[in-house]
């Protein structure tokens, strides 16, 4: 199913944009239902979908060390995912996994890029780019804090367990190799 223009205006990605294009982008798009626990795409997929979240809840993580799965940033209503299908080498920088069952607005890479390069002028590529340069920042942004504030954490868990051992040592009087 296709998305409407009126849809698109509410989506808080669009404000900026004027009519004609939220006209042009709307004939591009189309609506996918996505279900709670559903995994968008991993770390290291190729992509050539980059979506908008209509509603529901997107998770964006990283693996780690251990290869365990962290989540740094829950996307919302208006706000893009995938933005890799656009920037080369095309890969996915972190995994998408859907937290709330809701919908998304999809664009295909080619077609938007097309799109883009149909524009006599040139403005709707550089304002969609622009835009999601903004939703780029703000989440590698989000992304460095929710990596220190975790980090901070575990060297705070690392403290207090040493803190404990260091106690259980002197009251047992064991060697600190223990």
């Amino acid at each position: 199913m296709k998305a409407n223009t009126d849809l698109l205006r509410h989506l808080e990605f669009f404000h900026e944009f004027h009519i004609k294009e939220v006209e042009s982008l709307s004939k591009i798009s189309t609506i996918r239902e996505v279900k709670e626990g559903e995994i968008l795409f991993n770390e290291d997929d190729d992509l050539d979908e980059l979506s908008i979240v209509i509603d529901g809840k997107i998770m964006i993580g990283m693996t780690v060390a251990n290869k365990r799965k962290i989540g740094l940033e829950t996307v919302i209503s208006g706000q893009p995912l995938g933005w890799s299908a656009l920037i080369p080498p095309y890969t996915a920088t972190s995994f998408a996994q859907v937290q709330q069952s809701g919908k998304l607005v999809v664009f295909r890479a080619t077609e938007l890029e097309a799109l883009f390069q149909e524009e006599r002028d040139g403005n709707l590529g550089y304002n969609f780019l622009l835009n999601l340069s903004k939703h780029i920042s703000i989440r590698l942004r989000t992304s460095r804090y929710q990596l220190i504030k975790n980090k901070k954490k575990k060297n705070l868990n690392r403290e207090r367990n040493d803190s404990y051992l260091s106690g259980f040592r002197t009251f047992f009087l064991l060697p600190d190799r223990f």
